[in-house]
């Protein structure tokens, strides 16, 4: 039987399980290495018992594939591929593969942009217009748009109404 909440299931028994991590080892057991742009942290058998645990999870919920990547610190400290990409064609799933995320992307867009607002950078009020004014649309000839002669305008949306 296949589980709907599978995937959600899976996220947060990552997140509960990357927060017993004993990552702080990372200063004593690690050795630094770059892999393309990304710097990586080589924790020696720290993150094994993490491996086995996703593992023995996609095959108890029957996830064909997944990824996994933990960062610490800002820096990624571990990635893996797990199962099949493709059923069809039995290609594996590595660190690199594409995922199609869908509507994930929305709460990984919130997440980075309340890590601006908690960092200082914008905040909740700062007007879209002020922001990224490179995609405020053209004007049309022969209307309005985008200024509409309405108590609502594109120059009063904020970061705010964006995220809600």
């Amino acid at each position: 039987m296949k589980h709907p909440y599978g995937r959600c299931l899976i996220l947060v028994a990552l997140l509960l399980m990357t927060s017993a991590l004993p990552l702080t080892q990372a200063q004593h057991n690690s050795d630094m290495t770059t892999q393309g742009d990304i710097e990586l942290i080589i924790l020696e058998g720290v993150f094994n018992d993490f491996d086995d645990a996703i593992t023995e999870l996609t095959e108890r919920w029957s996830i064909p594939g997944t990824q996994v990547a933990v960062t610490f610190n800002g820096t990624l400290v571990f990635y893996n591929g797990y199962g099949v990409a493709d059923s069809d064609s039995a290609t594996n799933v590595t660190a690199d593969s594409k995922f199609r995320i869908a509507s994930l992307s929305k709460a990984v867009t919130s997440a980075g942009i309340l890590t601006l607002i908690q960092d200082g950078t914008i905040s909740l009020d700062d007007k879209m217009v002020d922001l990224i004014p490179d995609l405020l649309p053209s004007e049309l000839e022969g209307c309005d748009y985008p200024s509409h002669s309405t108590s609502y305008s594109i120059d009063d949306i904020t970061v705010s109404h964006l995220l809600n």
